[in-house]
Order: C-alpha cells, then structure tokens, then sequence
C-alpha cells in the first residue's frame, strides 16, 4: 500500500484510507497500524483493544473486529482539508462483524518535509 504523496488530491487521500480500512479487514488491525505511524499520545490502539472497547455493540454479546467496508455502499468516508493546508482530517465509517455499525475510524494526515504522517486519531461511535 503505497503513502499518497504530498500533491495528492482529496480523493487519493479517501482512497488511501479506504484501503487501509480493507487492509485491516483482511489482516487484522494489528497489522494495519504497522502501515501507519504512531504518536506518543495516541490512545494504545490494538486489535484488542477495540474488541474491548465494542463489547456487545450489536447486543450479541460479541466483541467487535473491522470487516469489509465494500461490502456495504453506503459507508461514507470523508476527507477534510486544513485551512492551513498542513493536510487532511478523515472519517471512515467501518462495518464490524459484517454488520454496518455506528463506529467511525478517524485519521489524521499531516504533511511533513518527507511526506504525510497519518496517524489513526481515533475510533468511536458517532
């Protein structure tokens, strides 16, 4: 999966995030944060802590994992500009145990002197 580069348009940046959100369907969250970079305050996002986090979300008593967003065509993904032009904000909503849910994966692309640094900023319920 390749980074967009710091000319990417609004759509290379929603395509980038659509694909990670595939990426982590098929592999697995915790291989999909290896693709992405990391602050030190970010929240200890793992495969298992959104599994703690979504505890019986669908009221199945199931905990939840990211699934296959093309499955579902009306999952919104929107990209944000900064009016600074120092990069993008990104909402991706995620389908959970090929289920559409209320959770949304949040990004952060900030443009760097070597390119975006992209950051999963959070995940929640909207």
């Amino acid at each position: 999966m390749q980074r967009p580069s710091l000319d990417a348009t609004e759509a290379d940046i929603i395509a980038f995030a659509r694909a990670w959100v595939r990426f982590a369907a098929q592999y697995g969250l915790d291989e999909a944060l290896g693709l992405i970079d990391r602050r030190d305050s970010d929240p200890p996002w793992s495969e298992a802590f959104v599994r703690a986090m979504s505890d019986d979300h669908f009221g199945d008593c199931q905990t939840c994992v990211i699934t296959d967003p093309d499955a579902f065509s009306d999952l919104g993904v929107f990209a944000y500009r900064y009016n600074d032009d120092s990069g993008f904000a990104v909402d991706h909503d995620l389908a959970m145990n090929h289920q559409r849910s209320d959770f949304t994966a949040q990004f952060v692309f900030s443009k760097t002197p070597h390119g975006y640094a992209i950051y999963l900023e959070d995940i929640h319920v909207l």
